[in-house]
């Protein structure tokens, strides 16, 4: 009984005299806040933009001639037919023609440059822009 009255008296006088409300320490706060947020993928990925907004889209200009201003885009993860699972899709603006490049995975700057040269550039010669 006398030890469960020590360790009462001991718990009530630290419970009492220590301070209720202490001011925190906010450049401590500030650097432990910022190095969370740097570590968290959620918080990298769902930040605010941190750049003034860049202003309403602009037109691409319209080209004077077929296939001299064209898009490239790559349509990945289809099912395989011989061996090939993406697309290589080539549009002209002006005509919206396109070709679609089977390619296969995986690929490089490489092959897709020399898919380019060997059906798109034979056919319309080098565009202006892409």
């Amino acid at each position: 009984k006398q030890a469960s009255e020590e360790a009462f008296n001991t718990l009530k006088q630290a419970i009492t005299t220590t301070p209720v409300l202490r001011m925190p320490d906010f450049k401590i706060m500030k650097r432990a806040v910022r190095e969370y947020v740097r570590a968290c993928d959620v918080c990298q990925r769902n930040k605010s933009e941190t750049m003034r907004p860049v202003g309403m889209l602009q037109p691409l200009p319209i080209p004077d001639q077929i296939w001299k201003g064209i898009s490239m885009d790559f349509n990945e993860g289809l099912s395989k037919s011989r061996g090939k699972s993406t697309i290589l899709v080539v549009v002209d603006h002006l005509s919206k023609y396109s070709h679609f490049i089977a390619l296969s995975h995986p690929y490089t700057a490489k092959t897709v440059a020399c898919t380019f040269q060997d059906i798109v550039r034979r056919l319309h010669n080098l565009p202006r822009s892409i």
